[in-house]
């Protein structure tokens, strides 16, 4: 049983990265709205 002293990492690695994930997505949408909303203008 060596995998079962890993299973506490994994499950911390795992929420680790759906935080991550969650945070990315959060930025992303909100960077996607700001553009969609303002426009990409570029010089006057």
């Amino acid at each position: 049983m060596a995998n079962a002293g890993l299973k506490p990492v994994a499950g911390f690695l795992l929420m680790l990265n759906f935080c991550m994930y969650l945070i990315v997505a959060a930025v992303g949408g909100w960077a996607i709205n700001f553009a969609i909303n303002n426009g990409f203008f570029i010089g006057t």
